[in-house]
């Protein structure tokens, strides 16, 4: 292979770092992995028309978390926001924001007043919440997987304002939502996306892309649960689906189901199946 006869690099051929093939191929990837878990009332996609629209939550302008744990060469300054991306995108639509809370952990009340007035003055509403970019990986464990800090306070304010309230949640792990589910009209789960989650979210929220992502682990209605498994039954703990039987070793305050399943993932396209025809009415066996 001649390496020791040359065995310098090509400076020519060396790759240009946030190239835009380059920066193109993260968002694309970035597109594919959201996962939209709730749609009620079809509140995705918002489109292209709406006159007002109030995007809360501090993670939803923060370019550092976005990026994610593993990442010790990401810069801040090369990532591109989804507020950034939803400004850029409705050129016609009084784009609000207010940060609701400092940090993802804060347990600080003092802005969500502000998030409320937001919300209350705009046809619709986008919540940034989750876990920032230290509260996954190594060492990284949490009792808890709750939206972390006074994230869920500030959901259940904001739907007071009877607003469609779109949910992103950025994490690393399964966070248990069930507390929150009913506040929300859709939510979709972002983890977390690197330096062109901006523009990814941002096609996602307005339609130009439809979530085609599906859940990689199955996510548990509360922390108890855990381990939940989508290969196989837990031990003493039968499928009972919430109607507790005296003398069986099921959970007796929950369903036991998970809350979101392995393989889990909606979109904005529906499906129909008619006109079915039968090759045959029966199959030979063996």
């Amino acid at each position: 292979m001649n390496l020791f006869e040359n065995y310098y690099t090509d400076p020519s051929r060396q790759t240009v770092i946030l190239a835009p093939k380059h920066k193109e191929a993260a968002k694309d990837m970035a597109s594919l992995c959201p996962v939209l878990l709730q749609n009620k009332n079809k509140s995705l996609p918002i489109g292209s028309s709406l006159s007002t629209l109030a995007v809360i939550g501090a993670l939803g302008d923060d370019p550092d978390n976005q990026i994610g744990t593993w990442a010790p060469d990401g810069k801040a300054s090369d990532s591109i926001t989804p507020l950034t991306s939803l400004k850029e995108n409705l050129k016609n639509t009084k784009v609000s924001f207010a940060a609701g809370y400092k940090s993802a952990s804060d347990n600080d009340t003092s802005l969500i007043e502000e998030a409320v007035k937001v919300a209350a003055s705009s046809e619709k509403v986008v919540i940034f919440a989750g876990e920032s970019n230290n509260m996954s990986g190594e060492a990284a464990s949490r009792a808890n997987i709750n939206l972390p800090g006074i994230q869920e306070d500030l959901i259940k304010e904001v739907a007071k304002t009877g607003r469609p309230i779109i949910l992103v949640v950025y994490a690393g792990r399964p966070i248990t939502l069930e507390s929150v589910l009913p506040y929300v009209d859709s939510v979709l789960f972002a983890w977390h996306l690197g330096t062109m989650a901006g523009p990814a979210l941002a096609d996602l929220i307005i339609g130009n892309t439809s979530p085609s992502g599906k859940l990689p682990v199955s996510f548990p209605r509360v922390v108890g649960q855990i381990p939940i498994y989508y290969n196989k039954k837990n031990t003493g703990r039968p499928n009972n689906t919430h109607n507790y039987i005296p003398f069986t070793s099921c959970y007796i305050d929950i369903d036991p189901q998970p809350l979101f399943p392995f393989g889990f993932g909606l979109s904005y396209t529906t499906f129909s199946y008619s006109n079915f025809k039968m090759s045959r009415t029966s199959i030979k066996f063996g």
